[in-house]
């Protein structure tokens, strides 16, 4: 009964000593957030493939914050030209859970990249919003203003909108 008892401490004393082993010799991304200061002036948006964006309203913002593990977040590029905000990447984020928020005031148009996805943090109010999806891009927007979507080329899609609510008096 001893040794059976002796080899049954062993082996679950191995076992445990194997588990905790495997799991701390398993790296774990370590989160991290960037800052880029940009002009806020922009009226377009470039999202490359792959990117998640959130657009946030941004009256009084002036950076792009990026949000997820550190290897990843230092492959987004972020660059200005002539009104025209792009967000890429230097490799492919797909399943890299990296967030980019992007204050807006001024955007007037929006193209998203294959695999991208464009969201808003609460609603955003826009006066006239354009966006061009390409073939397998997400777009869920909650945008107080007009709003035109238009499929990339040799892409079709599927959407819905909202139109204005009209609040009625109890009364009436």
């Amino acid at each position: 009964m001893k040794k059976l008892l002796t080899a049954v401490l062993v082996t679950t004393a191995l076992l445990t000593a194997t588990y905790a082993y495997s799991d701390d010799a398993t790296p774990r991304p370590r989160k991290a957030t960037k800052e880029i200061a940009i002009n806020p002036a922009f009226h377009k948006i470039v999202a490359g493939n792959n990117i998640q964006l959130v657009l946030i309203q941004g009256a009084y913002k002036a950076s792009v914050i990026i949000n997820g593990d550190k290897n990843s977040i230092e492959l987004v590029n972020v660059s200005m030209d002539k009104g025209v905000l792009t967000i890429t990447a230097k490799k492919n984020l797909k399943g890299r859970n990296v967030k980019i928020y992007v204050p807006v005031t001024t955007l007037t148009s929006l193209d998203v990249a294959g695999d991208a996805s464009v969201t808003t943090q609460g609603i955003v109010k826009l006066d006239d919003l354009k966006v061009i999806v390409q073939d397998g891009s997400l777009v869920n927007l909650h945008v107080i203003g007009n709003m035109h979507i238009e499929p990339g080329a040799n892409c079709e899609f599927v959407y819905e909108t909202y139109r204005k609510a009209k609040v009625l008096d109890e009364q009436e």
